[in-house]
């Protein structure tokens, strides 16, 4: 059997940026996720991925808000690590640079 952790859910409460913001997901400091148009996080947006990562160790998640003239914006963070297996689903607030959303993740074991 081996460990995943499954992406289930990221909801906008707040944007970082008032036209809205270009997100991407870091784990580890490799892009596992970003969102696919301009300024596509507003308030309300709901992303619902059902992706599954392999968690051979702990994993250091991060949202990040695209910049294209200054350095990019970092929305929140968060540690997923294996022994949180079986324990239902976990929400997480990102309220990095003035914007707030609500990461959703679960870790299993198949």
């Amino acid at each position: 059997m081996a460990i995943y952790w499954e992406f289930i859910r990221l909801e906008c409460v707040k944007p970082s940026e008032p036209y809205g913001d270009e997100l991407y997901m870091l784990q580890n400091g490799k892009k596992i996720w970003n969102t696919t148009d301009d300024n596509e996080g507003q308030a309300g947006k709901v992303w619902e991925p059902g992706t599954l990562f392999k968690l051979d160790q702990d994993a250091d998640i991060q949202l990040w808000e695209y910049d294209p003239d200054t350095p990019d914006d970092l929305l929140g963070q968060t540690s997923i690590t294996p022994s949180e297996a079986g324990q239902g689903p976990k929400t997480r607030d990102f309220t990095g640079d003035e914007g707030h959303y609500k990461f959703t993740y679960k870790v299993v074991t198949i």
